[in-house]
């Protein structure tokens, strides 16, 4: 996360999502002071993350620029930075005519008969 947010002036600032592809632009804006725009950006992305959960896929390379009323962008807050992701990555299971997926790494559990 990269940030030119300093001090505790109130300034009008603006939240514009950027997807790759898309950009949302925030035409309403808020007056906050630099630390609490930064706060409710990170707030709403990871905001967005959790609605991406969800929906079973989480895209990282999203992000939501700050920026003042002149266009000057303050703050970048990435969907990637925004959180931490522990655990290894899930692969998809073979052999066993399951599409069910498991961390790899994680050996299957074996079931024994008890005598």
């Amino acid at each position: 996360m990269r940030s030119r947010l300093m001090g505790r002036r109130m300034t009008r600032v603006f939240f514009h999502y950027h997807d790759g592809v898309e950009r949302i632009l925030d035409h309403e804006g808020a007056d906050l002071d630099v630390a609490e725009a930064r706060a409710r950006a990170l707030r709403e992305v990871r905001a967005l993350i959790a609605h991406d959960v969800l929906a079973g896929r989480i895209d990282l390379r999203q992000r939501i620029d700050v920026e003042d009323a002149e266009g000057i962008i303050l703050d970048t807050i990435a969907f990637a930075d925004a959180v931490e992701i522990i655990g290894l990555p899930v692969a998809r299971l073979s052999g066993n005519g399951s599409d069910a997926t498991e961390p790899a790494g994680f050996p299957r559990p074996r079931h024994s008969r008890l005598p």
